[in-house]
């Protein structure tokens, strides 16, 4: 790795405020990556229009009304991309799930295999981190074993 591949700039995390997105913004907090974390009300375009990275964690394995996995994993995909598309971010990573597929008869699997197409085929390096169930500490509020 050259010193021109090693990310300086702000670094933009969608679903900042869940179980992953929490932990994620303690282990990156300080120089020489700033932060933004963004919730659902927050303005993402302007967030992500400087950004270097942005790491797209907004989703849910299960939604709570009047959410669905629809909107909770495919529209935010393209909420992000939206985003990204005239920005000068240099890397998308998105977190899905193992077994994730378009064509899946499971919802869950379907919706984050729906959200990889749309990051694949967009216009900017992407990476996807396929995870099956993540552990943390108890105290934590999330999904934690």
């Amino acid at each position: 790795m050259t010193t021109n591949d090693v990310f300086k700039g702000p670094v933009a995390i969608t679903g900042a405020d869940g179980h992953v997105g929490r932990a994620l913004r303690r282990r990156l907090n300080g120089p020489p990556n700033p932060v933004r974390a963004l919730g659902r009300s927050d303005d993402w375009a302007a967030a992500i229009r400087d950004a270097d990275a942005i790491v797209h964690l907004a989703g849910t394995l299960q939604p709570r009304r009047p959410d669905t996995y629809e909107a909770a994993n495919v529209a935010t995909a393209q909420r992000c991309l939206d985003a990204v598309a005239g920005s000068t971010a240099r890397r998308l990573i998105l977190l899905s799930y193992v077994g994730a597929d378009h064509a899946a008869a499971n919802r869950y699997l379907r919706t984050k295999g729906m959200a990889e197409q749309l990051v694949g085929n967009a216009d900017v390096a992407s990476v996807v981190l396929r995870s099956t169930l993540i552990y943390g500490d108890a105290t934590d509020v999330g999904p934690s074993f």
